[in-house]
Protein backbone atom coordinates (compact mmCIF):
# COMPACT_ATOMS: atom_id res chain seq x y z
CA UNK A 1 0.00 0.00 0.00
CA UNK A 2 2.78 2.41 0.90
CA UNK A 3 4.55 1.64 -2.41
CA UNK A 4 1.38 2.43 -4.40
CA UNK A 5 0.93 5.73 -2.54
CA UNK A 6 4.54 6.61 -3.21
CA UNK A 7 4.18 5.87 -6.96
CA UNK A 8 0.96 7.93 -7.09
CA UNK A 9 2.75 10.83 -5.41
CA UNK A 10 5.61 10.66 -7.95
CA UNK A 11 3.15 10.65 -10.86
CA UNK A 12 1.18 13.59 -9.42
CA UNK A 13 4.39 15.58 -8.94
CA UNK A 14 5.42 14.95 -12.59
CA UNK A 15 1.98 16.03 -13.84
CA UNK A 16 2.05 19.23 -11.78
CA UNK A 17 5.56 20.01 -13.03
CA UNK A 18 4.48 19.59 -16.66
CA UNK A 19 1.38 21.76 -16.09
CA UNK A 20 3.44 24.54 -14.50
CA UNK A 21 5.90 24.48 -17.45
CA UNK A 22 3.01 24.71 -19.93
CA UNK A 23 1.41 27.64 -18.08
CA UNK A 24 4.75 29.42 -17.81
CA UNK A 25 5.40 29.01 -21.56
CA UNK A 26 1.88 30.21 -22.44
CA UNK A 27 2.35 33.25 -20.23
CA UNK A 28 5.66 34.13 -21.93
CA UNK A 29 4.08 33.91 -25.40
CA UNK A 30 1.11 36.04 -24.29
CA UNK A 31 3.40 38.67 -22.78
CA UNK A 32 5.53 38.82 -25.93
CA UNK A 33 2.47 39.29 -28.15
CA UNK A 34 1.20 42.00 -25.82
CA UNK A 35 4.51 43.87 -26.07
CA UNK A 36 4.50 43.61 -29.87
CA UNK A 37 0.95 44.93 -30.09
CA UNK A 38 1.75 47.79 -27.70
CA UNK A 39 4.81 48.76 -29.76
CA UNK A 40 2.74 48.71 -32.94
CA UNK A 41 0.04 50.87 -31.35
CA UNK A 42 2.61 53.43 -30.30
CA UNK A 43 3.89 53.85 -33.89
CA UNK A 44 0.57 53.44 -35.78
CA UNK A 45 -0.89 56.52 -37.61
CA UNK A 46 -3.92 58.19 -36.11
CA UNK A 47 -6.04 57.90 -39.29
CA UNK A 48 -6.81 55.11 -41.67
CA UNK A 49 -6.62 55.82 -45.43
CA UNK A 50 -9.93 55.45 -47.13
CA UNK A 51 -11.29 55.40 -50.64
CA UNK A 52 -11.66 58.82 -52.31
CA UNK A 53 -15.23 57.98 -53.33
CA UNK A 54 -16.64 56.20 -50.30
CA UNK A 55 -16.11 57.18 -46.74
CA UNK A 56 -14.75 54.60 -44.39
CA UNK A 57 -16.91 53.86 -41.37
CA UNK A 58 -15.38 54.91 -38.13
CA UNK A 59 -14.03 52.10 -36.06
CA UNK A 60 -13.25 51.83 -32.44
CA UNK A 61 -9.67 52.59 -31.40
CA UNK A 62 -9.08 48.95 -30.49
CA UNK A 63 -10.23 47.73 -33.90
CA UNK A 64 -8.04 50.27 -35.73
CA UNK A 65 -5.05 49.37 -33.67
CA UNK A 66 -5.45 45.72 -34.52
CA UNK A 67 -5.85 46.38 -38.21
CA UNK A 68 -2.72 48.54 -38.23
CA UNK A 69 -0.61 45.80 -36.69
CA UNK A 70 -1.51 43.31 -39.39
CA UNK A 71 0.81 44.76 -42.09
CA UNK A 72 3.74 44.04 -39.81
CA UNK A 73 2.71 40.41 -39.36
CA UNK A 74 1.48 39.61 -42.86
CA UNK A 75 4.68 40.32 -44.73
CA UNK A 76 4.66 36.91 -46.45
CA UNK A 77 1.19 37.41 -47.93
CA UNK A 78 0.73 37.57 -51.70
CA UNK A 79 1.73 41.00 -53.08
CA UNK A 80 -0.90 43.46 -54.25
CA UNK A 81 -0.28 46.37 -56.64
CA UNK A 82 -0.01 49.87 -55.20
CA UNK A 83 -2.99 50.99 -57.26
CA UNK A 84 -5.27 48.62 -55.35
CA UNK A 85 -7.48 50.50 -52.87
CA UNK A 86 -9.73 49.44 -50.07
CA UNK A 87 -13.30 48.54 -50.88
CA UNK A 88 -16.14 50.39 -49.19
CA UNK A 89 -16.66 49.36 -45.66
CA UNK A 90 -13.20 47.73 -45.39
CA UNK A 91 -9.73 48.76 -44.39
CA UNK A 92 -6.67 48.51 -46.66
CA UNK A 93 -4.31 46.13 -44.84
CA UNK A 94 -1.29 46.64 -47.14
CA UNK A 95 1.38 49.15 -46.07
CA UNK A 96 1.58 52.26 -48.20
CA UNK A 97 4.95 53.44 -49.55
CA UNK A 98 5.14 56.22 -47.04
CA UNK A 99 4.56 53.75 -44.23
CA UNK A 100 7.59 51.59 -45.17
CA UNK A 101 10.02 54.12 -43.76
CA UNK A 102 8.14 54.21 -40.47
CA UNK A 103 8.59 50.50 -39.66
CA UNK A 104 9.93 49.58 -36.27
CA UNK A 105 13.43 48.11 -35.88
CA UNK A 106 11.64 45.20 -34.18
CA UNK A 107 9.98 44.31 -37.48
CA UNK A 108 13.31 43.12 -38.92
CA UNK A 109 12.93 40.01 -36.73
CA UNK A 110 9.63 39.26 -38.41
CA UNK A 111 10.81 39.14 -42.03
CA UNK A 112 9.97 35.91 -43.83
CA UNK A 113 12.97 33.61 -44.26
CA UNK A 114 13.53 30.93 -46.88
CA UNK A 115 14.14 27.30 -45.98
CA UNK A 116 17.88 26.41 -45.91
CA UNK A 117 18.94 24.08 -48.75
CA UNK A 118 19.65 20.42 -48.18
CA UNK A 119 23.29 19.51 -47.46
CA UNK A 120 25.36 17.78 -50.11
CA UNK A 121 25.49 13.98 -49.98
CA UNK A 122 28.77 13.70 -51.92
CA UNK A 123 31.25 11.56 -50.01
CA UNK A 124 35.01 11.74 -50.24
CA UNK A 125 36.54 8.92 -52.27
CA UNK A 126 33.40 8.10 -54.27
CA UNK A 127 33.65 8.98 -57.95
CA UNK A 128 30.38 10.12 -59.48
CA UNK A 129 27.62 7.53 -59.77
CA UNK A 130 29.96 4.55 -59.47
CA UNK A 131 28.00 1.99 -57.43
CA UNK A 132 28.56 -1.68 -56.61
CA UNK A 133 25.55 -3.84 -55.63
CA UNK A 134 26.81 -6.28 -53.03
CA UNK A 135 25.26 -9.29 -51.32
CA UNK A 136 26.49 -10.76 -48.05
CA UNK A 137 27.77 -13.96 -49.68
CA UNK A 138 29.67 -11.96 -52.30
CA UNK A 139 31.27 -9.82 -49.59
CA UNK A 140 32.35 -12.94 -47.67
CA UNK A 141 33.77 -14.54 -50.82
CA UNK A 142 35.81 -11.45 -51.67
CA UNK A 143 37.08 -11.17 -48.11
CA UNK A 144 38.21 -14.80 -47.98
CA UNK A 145 39.97 -14.52 -51.33
CA UNK A 146 41.85 -11.30 -50.56
CA UNK A 147 42.64 -11.66 -46.85
CA UNK A 148 46.37 -12.05 -46.16
CA UNK A 149 45.92 -13.59 -42.70
CA UNK A 150 43.80 -16.40 -44.13
CA UNK A 151 46.38 -17.01 -46.86
CA UNK A 152 49.13 -17.29 -44.23
CA UNK A 153 47.03 -19.72 -42.18
CA UNK A 154 46.34 -21.77 -45.32
CA UNK A 155 50.08 -21.97 -46.05
CA UNK A 156 50.72 -23.07 -42.46
CA UNK A 157 48.35 -26.00 -42.98
CA UNK A 158 50.14 -26.97 -46.20
CA UNK A 159 53.54 -26.78 -44.48
CA UNK A 160 52.33 -28.97 -41.60
CA UNK A 161 51.02 -31.55 -44.09
CA UNK A 162 54.37 -31.63 -45.89
CA UNK A 163 56.31 -32.07 -42.65
CA UNK A 164 53.99 -34.91 -41.63
CA UNK A 165 54.47 -36.74 -44.93
CA UNK A 166 58.22 -36.40 -44.65
CA UNK A 167 58.14 -37.83 -41.11
CA UNK A 168 55.95 -40.78 -42.15
CA UNK A 169 58.38 -41.54 -44.97
CA UNK A 170 60.71 -43.03 -42.33
CA UNK A 171 58.54 -46.19 -42.38
CA UNK A 172 58.61 -46.62 -46.14
CA UNK A 173 60.66 -49.60 -47.40
CA UNK A 174 64.11 -48.67 -48.68
CA UNK A 175 65.65 -50.70 -51.54
CA UNK A 176 69.32 -50.17 -52.29
CA UNK A 177 71.88 -51.67 -54.71
CA UNK A 178 75.63 -51.29 -54.20
CA UNK A 179 77.97 -52.32 -57.08
CA UNK A 180 81.66 -53.07 -56.32
CA UNK A 181 84.69 -53.63 -58.57
CA UNK A 182 88.12 -54.62 -57.32
CA UNK A 183 91.29 -55.29 -59.42
CA UNK A 184 94.59 -56.39 -57.86
CA UNK A 185 98.01 -57.26 -59.31
CA UNK A 186 100.39 -59.02 -56.90
CA UNK A 187 103.97 -60.28 -57.51
CA UNK A 188 104.86 -63.96 -56.89
CA UNK A 189 106.21 -64.32 -53.39
CA UNK A 190 106.10 -68.11 -53.04
CA UNK A 191 109.32 -70.13 -53.32
CA UNK A 192 107.63 -73.00 -55.08
CA UNK A 193 106.35 -70.80 -57.90
CA UNK A 194 108.45 -69.83 -60.87
CA UNK A 195 108.04 -66.11 -61.34
CA UNK A 196 109.49 -66.29 -64.85
CA UNK A 197 106.86 -68.81 -65.89
CA UNK A 198 103.69 -67.38 -64.32
CA UNK A 199 104.48 -63.71 -63.78
CA UNK A 200 102.49 -61.56 -61.29
CA UNK A 201 99.11 -62.78 -60.01
CA UNK A 202 96.07 -60.78 -61.22
CA UNK A 203 92.76 -60.87 -59.29
CA UNK A 204 89.51 -59.12 -60.25
CA UNK A 205 86.28 -59.02 -58.22
CA UNK A 206 82.92 -57.68 -59.49
CA UNK A 207 80.04 -57.67 -56.99
CA UNK A 208 76.49 -56.38 -56.52
CA UNK A 209 74.86 -56.03 -53.09
CA UNK A 210 71.11 -55.35 -52.78
CA UNK A 211 69.21 -54.76 -49.53
CA UNK A 212 65.61 -54.01 -48.52
CA UNK A 213 65.11 -52.29 -45.14
CA UNK A 214 61.84 -51.38 -43.44
CA UNK A 215 61.02 -50.01 -40.01
CA UNK A 216 57.80 -51.14 -38.41
CA UNK A 217 55.46 -48.47 -37.03
CA UNK A 218 54.09 -50.95 -34.47
CA UNK A 219 56.50 -52.38 -31.97
CA UNK A 220 59.50 -50.45 -33.26
CA UNK A 221 61.05 -53.48 -34.99
CA UNK A 222 63.25 -53.38 -38.10
CA UNK A 223 63.76 -56.09 -40.72
CA UNK A 224 66.35 -56.17 -43.47
CA UNK A 225 66.69 -58.56 -46.42
CA UNK A 226 69.91 -58.70 -48.39
CA UNK A 227 71.36 -60.50 -51.45
CA UNK A 228 75.05 -60.26 -52.32
CA UNK A 229 76.57 -61.65 -55.56
CA UNK A 230 80.29 -61.55 -56.47
CA UNK A 231 82.26 -62.76 -59.55
CA UNK A 232 85.99 -63.35 -58.99
CA UNK A 233 88.64 -63.83 -61.75
CA UNK A 234 92.29 -64.80 -61.09
CA UNK A 235 95.33 -66.31 -62.90
CA UNK A 236 96.91 -67.80 -59.77
CA UNK A 237 98.43 -71.25 -60.43
CA UNK A 238 97.16 -72.43 -57.07
CA UNK A 239 93.51 -71.64 -57.88
CA UNK A 240 91.36 -74.48 -59.24
CA UNK A 241 89.06 -72.07 -61.16
CA UNK A 242 89.96 -69.14 -63.27
CA UNK A 243 86.62 -67.46 -62.43
CA UNK A 244 83.89 -68.33 -59.99
CA UNK A 245 80.72 -66.79 -58.41
CA UNK A 246 79.80 -66.46 -54.76
CA UNK A 247 76.31 -65.43 -53.53
CA UNK A 248 74.85 -64.61 -50.14
CA UNK A 249 71.21 -64.10 -49.15
CA UNK A 250 69.66 -63.50 -45.74
CA UNK A 251 67.05 -61.72 -43.57
CA UNK A 252 67.73 -59.85 -40.35
CA UNK A 253 65.05 -58.69 -37.87
CA UNK A 254 65.64 -56.52 -34.78
CA UNK A 255 62.93 -56.01 -32.13
CA UNK A 256 63.36 -53.76 -29.07
CA UNK A 257 61.90 -55.30 -25.90
CA UNK A 258 61.92 -52.44 -23.37
CA UNK A 259 63.13 -49.08 -24.55
CA UNK A 260 61.61 -47.82 -27.84
CA UNK A 261 59.06 -50.63 -27.95
CA UNK A 262 55.85 -48.62 -27.31
CA UNK A 263 57.22 -45.31 -28.57
CA UNK A 264 60.46 -44.07 -30.05
CA UNK A 265 61.71 -40.75 -31.38
CA UNK A 266 60.23 -41.23 -34.86
CA UNK A 267 56.80 -42.28 -33.68
CA UNK A 268 56.82 -39.41 -31.18
CA UNK A 269 57.60 -36.89 -33.92
CA UNK A 270 54.86 -38.27 -36.17
CA UNK A 271 52.22 -38.21 -33.46
CA UNK A 272 53.17 -34.68 -32.43
CA UNK A 273 53.19 -33.53 -36.05
CA UNK A 274 49.67 -34.88 -36.53
CA UNK A 275 48.52 -32.88 -33.54
CA UNK A 276 50.28 -29.80 -34.86
CA UNK A 277 48.58 -30.29 -38.23
CA UNK A 278 45.24 -30.38 -36.44
CA UNK A 279 46.27 -27.22 -34.59
CA UNK A 280 47.11 -25.49 -37.86
CA UNK A 281 43.75 -26.53 -39.25
CA UNK A 282 42.00 -25.20 -36.14
CA UNK A 283 43.92 -21.94 -36.47
CA UNK A 284 42.85 -21.71 -40.10
CA UNK A 285 39.22 -22.33 -39.14
CA UNK A 286 39.48 -19.69 -36.43
CA UNK A 287 40.83 -17.13 -38.92
CA UNK A 288 38.03 -17.92 -41.36
CA UNK A 289 35.35 -17.72 -38.68
CA UNK A 290 36.65 -14.41 -37.37
CA UNK A 291 36.94 -12.98 -40.87
CA UNK A 292 33.39 -14.04 -41.74
CA UNK A 293 32.11 -12.58 -38.48
CA UNK A 294 33.91 -9.27 -39.15
CA UNK A 295 32.50 -9.12 -42.69
CA UNK A 296 28.98 -9.86 -41.48
CA UNK A 297 29.29 -7.23 -38.75
CA UNK A 298 30.62 -4.62 -41.20
CA UNK A 299 27.95 -5.49 -43.79
CA UNK A 300 25.04 -5.07 -41.38
CA UNK A 301 26.65 -1.93 -39.95
CA UNK A 302 26.59 -0.49 -43.46
CA UNK A 303 22.93 -1.49 -43.87
CA UNK A 304 22.10 0.17 -40.55
CA UNK A 305 24.09 3.30 -41.47
CA UNK A 306 22.25 3.65 -44.78
CA UNK A 307 18.89 3.16 -43.09
CA UNK A 308 19.85 5.67 -40.43
CA UNK A 309 20.83 8.16 -43.13
CA UNK A 310 17.44 7.73 -44.79
CA UNK A 311 15.66 8.25 -41.48
CA UNK A 312 17.71 11.37 -40.76
CA UNK A 313 16.84 12.72 -44.21
CA UNK A 314 13.13 12.13 -43.59
CA UNK A 315 13.42 13.88 -40.23
CA UNK A 316 15.18 16.81 -41.87
CA UNK A 317 12.46 17.11 -44.50
CA UNK A 318 9.83 17.10 -41.77
CA UNK A 319 11.72 19.86 -40.00
CA UNK A 320 11.83 21.85 -43.25
CA UNK A 321 8.05 21.46 -43.62
CA UNK A 322 7.63 22.57 -40.02
CA UNK A 323 9.84 25.58 -40.76
CA UNK A 324 7.61 26.59 -43.69
CA UNK A 325 4.48 26.16 -41.60
CA UNK A 326 6.00 28.22 -38.80
CA UNK A 327 6.83 31.03 -41.21
CA UNK A 328 3.26 31.01 -42.48
CA UNK A 329 1.85 31.07 -38.97
CA UNK A 330 4.18 33.92 -38.01
CA UNK A 331 3.04 35.78 -41.10
CA UNK A 332 -0.61 35.34 -40.17
CA UNK A 333 0.07 36.36 -36.60
CA UNK A 334 -1.08 33.13 -35.00
CA UNK A 335 2.22 32.62 -33.18
CA UNK A 336 5.02 34.85 -32.03
CA UNK A 337 8.22 35.29 -34.10
CA UNK A 338 10.13 33.89 -31.15
CA UNK A 339 8.93 30.44 -32.19
CA UNK A 340 11.13 30.72 -35.28
CA UNK A 341 14.28 30.36 -33.18
CA UNK A 342 13.12 27.03 -31.74
CA UNK A 343 12.26 25.67 -35.19
CA UNK A 344 15.58 26.88 -36.63
CA UNK A 345 17.44 25.20 -33.79
CA UNK A 346 15.63 21.94 -34.42
CA UNK A 347 16.31 22.26 -38.16
CA UNK A 348 20.02 22.79 -37.52
CA UNK A 349 20.15 19.84 -35.10
CA UNK A 350 18.54 17.51 -37.61
CA UNK A 351 20.83 18.74 -40.36
CA UNK A 352 23.80 18.05 -38.09
CA UNK A 353 22.46 14.55 -37.36
CA UNK A 354 22.13 13.94 -41.12
CA UNK A 355 25.76 14.95 -41.68
CA UNK A 356 26.84 12.65 -38.84
CA UNK A 357 24.84 9.81 -40.39
CA UNK A 358 26.49 10.45 -43.78
CA UNK A 359 29.91 10.34 -42.11
CA UNK A 360 28.95 7.05 -40.43
CA UNK A 361 28.04 5.63 -43.86
CA UNK A 362 31.53 6.49 -45.15
CA UNK A 363 33.21 4.95 -42.10
CA UNK A 364 31.27 1.68 -42.23
CA UNK A 365 31.69 1.44 -45.99
CA UNK A 366 35.46 1.86 -45.74
CA UNK A 367 35.59 -0.77 -42.98
CA UNK A 368 33.84 -3.25 -45.26
CA UNK A 369 36.11 -2.36 -48.18
CA UNK A 370 39.22 -2.92 -46.09
CA UNK A 371 37.98 -6.42 -45.32
CA UNK A 372 37.04 -7.20 -48.92
CA UNK A 373 39.82 -5.59 -50.97
CA UNK A 374 43.53 -6.32 -50.82
CA UNK A 375 44.63 -2.75 -51.65
CA UNK A 376 43.14 0.72 -51.96
CA UNK A 377 44.17 0.79 -55.61
CA UNK A 378 41.42 -1.68 -56.49
CA UNK A 379 38.75 -0.20 -58.82
CA UNK A 380 35.99 -1.18 -56.37
CA UNK A 381 37.45 1.17 -53.74
CA UNK A 382 36.01 4.24 -55.52
CA UNK A 383 32.51 2.73 -55.79
CA UNK A 384 29.63 3.22 -53.39
CA UNK A 385 28.54 -0.13 -51.93
CA UNK A 386 24.83 -0.89 -52.19
CA UNK A 387 23.80 -3.81 -49.90
CA UNK A 388 21.18 -6.04 -51.51
CA UNK A 389 20.41 -8.41 -48.61
CA UNK A 390 17.82 -7.69 -45.97
CA UNK A 391 18.26 -8.73 -42.33
CA UNK A 392 16.30 -11.81 -41.30
CA UNK A 393 15.18 -12.81 -37.84
CA UNK A 394 14.65 -16.25 -36.35
CA UNK A 395 12.17 -16.32 -33.50
CA UNK A 396 12.66 -19.97 -32.62
CA UNK A 397 13.61 -20.53 -28.97
CA UNK A 398 17.20 -21.50 -28.23
CA UNK A 399 18.34 -23.90 -25.53
CA UNK A 400 21.26 -22.35 -23.68
CA UNK A 401 22.69 -25.70 -22.63
CA UNK A 402 22.78 -27.04 -26.19
CA UNK A 403 24.42 -23.85 -27.42
CA UNK A 404 27.14 -24.08 -24.77
CA UNK A 405 27.83 -27.73 -25.57
CA UNK A 406 28.04 -26.98 -29.29
CA UNK A 407 30.40 -24.09 -28.62
CA UNK A 408 32.67 -26.27 -26.50
CA UNK A 409 32.78 -28.92 -29.21
CA UNK A 410 33.34 -26.66 -32.20
CA UNK A 411 35.25 -23.62 -31.01
CA UNK A 412 38.74 -23.66 -32.63
CA UNK A 413 40.36 -22.07 -29.56
CA UNK A 414 39.21 -24.91 -27.30
CA UNK A 415 40.23 -27.47 -29.93
CA UNK A 416 43.73 -26.00 -30.06
CA UNK A 417 44.05 -26.19 -26.27
CA UNK A 418 42.94 -29.83 -26.24
CA UNK A 419 45.50 -30.67 -28.94
CA UNK A 420 48.26 -28.95 -26.96
CA UNK A 421 47.32 -31.06 -23.94
CA UNK A 422 47.61 -34.21 -26.10
CA UNK A 423 51.07 -33.10 -27.28
CA UNK A 424 52.19 -32.72 -23.68
CA UNK A 425 50.89 -36.21 -22.90
CA UNK A 426 52.89 -37.66 -25.82
CA UNK A 427 56.07 -36.02 -24.56
CA UNK A 428 55.53 -37.39 -21.07
CA UNK A 429 54.98 -40.90 -22.45
CA UNK A 430 58.12 -40.74 -24.60
CA UNK A 431 60.43 -39.51 -21.87
CA UNK A 432 59.13 -42.13 -19.45
CA UNK A 433 59.89 -44.81 -22.02
CA UNK A 434 63.45 -43.55 -22.44
CA UNK A 435 64.17 -44.27 -18.79
CA UNK A 436 63.96 -48.04 -19.44
CA UNK A 437 67.04 -50.13 -20.30
CA UNK A 438 67.60 -51.11 -23.91
CA UNK A 439 67.15 -54.80 -24.66
CA UNK A 440 66.79 -55.97 -28.27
Amino acid sequence: MWLQLKQFGEQFRVIMFMRNNFLRRAFHIFALNTLLCAAALAQAPSTVPSSPKTAVPQASPVTDAKTQTLPIILETASPVSSSEVATPGTVNLLPQPEQEANKLPLSSLQNSRSVPPLPSFMRFGIKGDNTLPLSLNEAIRRALENNNDIEVARNDVRLAETVLRSSEAFYDPVFSITPQFDSRLQPVTSAVSNPDQFGPVSTRNLGFSSTVTKHLSKGGGTYQGFFNNTRATTNSPFSLFRSFYSSEVGVQFTQPLLRNREIDINRRDIRIQRKQLAQSDAEFRRSVIEQIARVQHAYWDLVFALRNQQNRLVNLNLARVLFKQTEQRIATGSIAPLERAEVQTELSNRQNLLLIATEEVSITENNLKRLMLRTTLAPEWDAALIPTDEPSFDERPTDLGDVIEEARANRPELTRLRLQRDINDIDIEYFKNQTRPRVD
